[in-house]
């Protein structure tokens, strides 16, 4: 996201981007796990979704920031173990 708009949870820049380790691009949208993440990302509340992207774009270390991403990650890996 560029520091120059505010926060919009449909805004390509502000919503989750994967990055394949091997090629260091982004994951399409229609790759598995950019669906499950988009999918979890479209359920949550906006609090959570700009909580986020506080800490992806901004890197804030907020206690309550990294609970929201702790939730986000362990959903996203129940989704997406074999």
């Amino acid at each position: 996201m560029s520091h120059d708009h505010a926060f919009d949870p449909q805004c390509p820049g502000c919503r989750p981007c994967i990055v394949d380790p091997q090629t260091r691009q982004p994951l399409p949208d229609d790759h598995f796990a950019m669906v499950v993440a988009n999918e979890i990302w479209d359920a949550l509340p906006f609090e959570d979704q700009w909580a986020l992207n506080r800490i992806w774009v901004h890197n804030s270390r907020e206690p309550e920031h990294l609970e929201v991403a702790q939730r986000f990650t362990a959903t996203f890996q129940s989704r997406t173990a074999n």
